[in-house]
């Protein structure tokens, strides 16, 4: 299929524009030789490996899986067309070509990719502004990795299909904590996984179920499901391997076990392809390394990180680098320097459509600081939010800090709470740091000598787990009561 002349380059074609528009010829060929027509472009875009255009189509809405009901199957795929006449573009798809070259340009890119063909499928005005306004929003400033010329080499014959909202629904669900809402999902895009026969689909599912267990607990019941995903993505795509492997890392780390952590994070690097996940794997060393003790070392290579990821494809990680920086300052007691970081990231406590994790974080480090104006974002989380999660825990603990002058009794009540909970979701990290801010809580209202006795039993079980960061902030607050 000829790529129109307005396009703005000689080859302007993204890898999975390229894709696309391959698996749309082949549709046309297997259909009897016909010019290819717009259907066989969407059914390209929905059989081709996860691109910005599908996923851009995802989040506006549109009901990718009644789309994959009518276009009806399409037998894999070959490795090669050999001689096979290549049938051409219908008038209405060379139209469509020319309109995504047209909105290429306006949009002052030098590729054309399936977010451009995308656009120019839309009929529906309010649905091409909503689409246009969402490609200038994400492609602001940075290079998506479906513009890149990185690609995963294909695990079969023939490159892996995509096409479903279920694992971006995923994504948005666990960013929530609606962990059994995010778990449906999964569930959901699996089936269609298994409906399509794509391995590679099939794999991403499973890796994302791993990261939604770990949002939910930290039980040994927990790690034997994520092991247990590990194991079925084993043999099946690297970047599945990866994710499943960093989520098993995540929660070694949460339950205290650094030497566990670190062994995951040596097998997710021997895998690993993608900088994305490199950026990934980089920043849960610098997080291991920072439990471990040494913070300023952690927050320069996790700062470093974000620099050296501006204009690449690993930008649109690094505000969860970021995050992980304010995890380790608040871990530390930093709460103020928690509070400006987020607030140079944009952070907005009382955005109800932003990450739940970052939310509570953000209110709980105003919190710490006195500032009365987190208290609504607080009691929201904390009536809302699972017991379960980091977030609740952040959250009750925020509260506890507010009502420390007015209602002591109150204030232990709710860092009893949060010490509670963490401990019966096994997140022995996010318990410890309970049991400090509990402390400072008992110091603040007058019981100095249950205040010490906290931060001693505290100081000697990080020591013992290798969590030197607890351990320093421990013997530091002691000395500060002592003094």
């Amino acid at each position: 299929m000829a790529v129109p002349p307005a396009a703005p380059a000689a080859d302007p074609l993204t890898p999975t524009a390229h894709e696309a528009l391959a698996r749309a010829r082949w549709r046309a060929l297997v259909a009897g030789g016909r010019p290819v027509v717009p259907d066989d472009v969407v059914d390209g875009l929905l059989r081709s490996r996860p691109c910005l255009g599908v996923w851009l189509l995802a989040d506006a809405g549109v009901n990718l899986n009644s789309w994959i009901d009518r276009l009806g199957d399409v037998p894999p795929l070959p490795t090669s067309l050999g001689t096979l006449a290549q049938p051409g573009p219908a008038a209405e798809t060379q139209e469509l070509l020319n309109a995504a070259a047209h909105h290429a340009q306006q949009l002052g890119h030098a590729h054309l990719g399936t977010e451009h063909l995308v656009l120019a499928l839309s009929r529906q005005q309010s649905m091409h502004d909503h689409l246009r306004t969402a490609i200038e929003r994400t492609t602001g400033g940075w290079v998506h990795p479906s513009v890149t010329n990185e690609a995963p080499p294909p695990e079969s014959p023939w490159a892996p299909e995509a096409g479903t909202s279920w694992l971006h629904q995923a994504a948005g669900r666990l960013s929530a904590l609606d962990i059994g809402g995010a778990l449906e999902a999964v569930d959901r895009d699996a089936a269609l996984a298994d409906r399509l026969g794509s391995p590679y689909r099939a794999a991403h599912a499973v890796a994302t179920r791993a990261g939604v267990l770990v949002g939910r607990d930290l039980s040994e019941q927990t790690w034997d499901s994520v092991v247990t995903c590990i194991d079925d993505v084993e043999a099946v795509h690297a970047d599945a391997r990866t994710a499943a492997l960093l989520a098993g890392a995540e929660l070694r780390a949460g339950r205290a076990d650094l030497s566990g952590a670190v062994a995951l994070v040596d097998d997710a690097a021997t895998v690993c392809r993608r900088p994305s996940q490199q950026t990934s794997v980089q920043a849960t060393r610098a997080l291991l390394g920072g439990l471990a003790g040494d913070l300023v070392a952690a927050v320069a290579a996790l700062e470093a990180q974000v620099a050296a990821a501006v204009g690449t494809e690993a930008e649109w990680w690094t505000r969860s680098v970021l995050l992980v920086i304010c995890e380790l300052e608040m871990f530390a007691g930093r709460g103020g320097a928690v509070a400006d970081r987020m607030a140079q990231m944009g952070v907005d406590h009382r955005d109800r459509t932003a990450s739940a994790t970052e939310r509570a974080v953000m209110a709980r480090a105003l919190a710490s600081l006195g500032d009365r104006r987190s208290s609504a974002t607080l009691a929201s989380l904390h009536e809302r939010l699972p017991r379960s999660s980091e977030a609740w825990v952040d959250a009750t603990l925020g509260l506890a800090s507010l009502a420390t002058g007015a209602d002591p009794r109150r204030a232990r009540a709710l860092a009893d709470q949060a010490v509670a909970a963490a401990t019966a979701a096994e997140r022995h990290v996010v318990a410890l740091d309970a049991r400090l801010s509990r402390a400072d809580i008992l110091a603040e209202t007058h019981q100095p000598g249950e205040a010490d006795a906290e931060r001693l039993a505290v100081g000697t079980e990080a020591g013992e787990l290798g969590l030197g960061l607890l351990a320093e902030r421990a013997a530091r607050e002691r000395t500060t009561t002592e003094d």
